[in-house]
């Protein structure tokens, strides 16, 4: 079992606590826990396929941000997200419903951590949990969908404009993956091919 999954039973386990247990603090940690369950398990299948050192492997899952994931997301749903494939694939329902999944949660997530005025109730929270795990299994129906393997990649494209191969946006990415001090990370061009060769590899390798 993964780290994600781990972090799924434990969102689980925290979102039923005991009744000597502080309620409020362990339905928060509940709502966090099952938002970074599922914030990994999108990075982890990303990077998976990625078959350089793991010390590369490292930067490149720090190189995934939160508040590019949720614009990947958005964009996903709006239907106006472009990827590296020409055309860019139609969206599946499953994938749909993780991205909507995904945005939700974030927010719930700060909500959580940050507004300490709102009051959870566990009903709620075990709800929110289950939509998680519902991601989980939705993420599992379509991971090997053309769309599926586009998605994995598109939050490295860009930090404003999905898809945009400008001059810009590779710098950009660029720094977000300097973590990775691999020779080959090196320059602008080779950092843009790595979310290229994970699409590539994703799409030829069976999972």
């Amino acid at each position: 079992m993964g780290v994600a999954e781990d972090l799924l039973v434990l969102a689980g386990r925290l979102a039923t606590p005991a009744t000597a247990e502080p309620e409020q603090a362990s339905l928060r940690r509940a709502l966090s826990t099952a938002y970074y369950a599922l914030f990994h398990l999108l990075v982890s299948e990303a990077t998976q396929c990625w078959n350089g050192s793991s010390s590369a492997q490292l930067g490149l899952e720090r190189a995934f941000e939160h508040r590019t994931m949720k614009e990947a997301s958005r964009a996903v749903l709006s239907g106006n997200w472009k990827a590296w494939g020409s055309p860019t694939p139609s969206v599946p329902v499953d994938l749909r419903a993780v991205a909507t999944t995904f945005v939700k949660m974030q927010d719930v997530r700060q909500q959580a951590d940050y507004d300490n005025a709102q009051f959870w109730e566990s009903a709620d929270v075990r709800n929110l949990v289950a939509e998680v795990q519902t991601a989980f299994e939705n993420w599992n129906k379509i991971r090997t969908d053309p769309a599926a393997n586009q998605a994995r990649a598109s939050p490295l494209i860009s930090l404003r404009d999905i898809g945009v191969r400008s001059q810009e946006s590779g710098v950009r990415m660029a720094a977000a993956v300097s973590h990775c001090n691999e020779r080959t990370c090196q320059h602008n061009e080779n950092k843009i091919l790595v979310a290229r060769r994970i699409t590539a590899t994703n799409t030829s390798s069976p999972s």
